[in-house]
């Protein structure tokens, strides 16, 4: 029996790097492939990567208030999401708190009046979408647009949407471990093991979702650097408190959606248990994996929703 063929490339992505790999196809068909996915995130990342300079985003968060300003519909598109999401998480998921974020990554310690300033700058709220005419403008002159929680998880779902297109049956799409498409099935199994890294000793792993047709996403108060293999923060605020998230945590989700198991994931972090819980009322065929890094200890859990119940 001949071996299947593997393809595999990495290349840079909305600030990091995508790793891909295809099975099952031929060397030329898998490089028409492969530059089709890597025009799709550059205009992707045109539209809603602050990396880029000419991007929709920037374009937005640079206009100031009271002016209406047309956006591309992929950004649009994300825009309504998030709005769907911030009421189903009555303002836990909010793309529009970018100067909280800023304040957080350029302050370790900020003080109660800098936090109060942040939020006043802050909020789902303050931003007016015209879905019908593709136009958007802020309420509040120092409102920013912060899309780290979906821009790749968004950037995923299209590359699926796109090799289903193209006929790839099976491959892996890793946006630095952070989001993970696992399409069809692995060479030796029925699907992808896909792997939580120990965050304190990357070899291993605490755990592993069979992952077929569907997409992982991981985040947390602190990750992984694949480059230095070290552990950083992740700063993750709260739109509430306008505080960031204690402790060392991950959560990752697995779901049929990237947007939302990246929805899930970040306010699984922020939310008190019983908040979790109304949430997920919404939600069925998802699994989330959450992970705590003690002193001496890693505590886990592992919660499965299901139609009817999770547990």
């Amino acid at each position: 029996m001949p071996e299947t063929e593997i393809f595999s490339d990495s290349f840079p992505a909305f600030g990091g790097n995508c790793d891909l790999v295809f099975t099952g196809l031929n060397s030329d068909d898998a490089k028409l492939i492969l530059q089709k996915v890597k025009n799709e995130i550059e205009q992707l990342e045109n539209i809603i990567s602050p990396a880029s300079m000419i991007s929709d985003i920037n374009k937005l968060n640079n206009s100031g208030s009271d002016i209406w300003v047309d956006v591309d519909p992929v950004l649009m598109n994300i825009l309504s999401i998030s709005s769907d999401f911030f009421e189903m998480s009555n303002g836990a998921f909010d793309i529009c708190c970018g100067a909280l974020y800023s304040l957080w990554k350029q302050n370790q310690n900020p003080d109660s009046e800098q936090i109060k300033e942040a939020k006043q700058n802050s909020g789902f709220n303050f931003l007016e979408i015209d879905i019908e005419n593709n136009k958007v403008r802020f309420l509040k002159k120092r409102l920013q647009l912060d899309l780290r929680a979906i821009d790749k998880a968004y950037a995923a779902d299209s590359l699926k949407n796109l090799l289903i297109e193209n006929n790839v049956n099976n491959c892996i799409v890793s946006f630095d471990e952070e989001v993970v498409l696992a399409l069809g099935r692995h060479p030796s199994g029925q699907a992808w093991p896909i792997g939580i890294r120990n965050i304190q000793q990357p070899g291993k792993f605490i755990h592993v979702f069979d992952s077929s047709n569907q997409f992982t996403v991981n985040t947390g108060t602190i990750k992984l650097d694949l480059e230095t293999a070290n552990i950083v923060e992740n700063i993750i605020v709260s739109p509430e408190t306008g505080l960031k998230v204690e402790g060392k945590r991950t959560v990752s989700v697995t779901g049929n959606s990237a947007v939302l198991s990246a929805f899930l994931a970040h306010i699984w972090l922020i939310l008190p248990e019983h908040d979790q819980s109304i949430v997920v009322e919404q939600l069925t065929d998802l699994e989330v994996f959450e992970a705590e890094y003690l002193a001496d200890d890693i505590k886990t859990k592992l919660t499965l929703l299901k139609e009817e119940n999770y547990e």
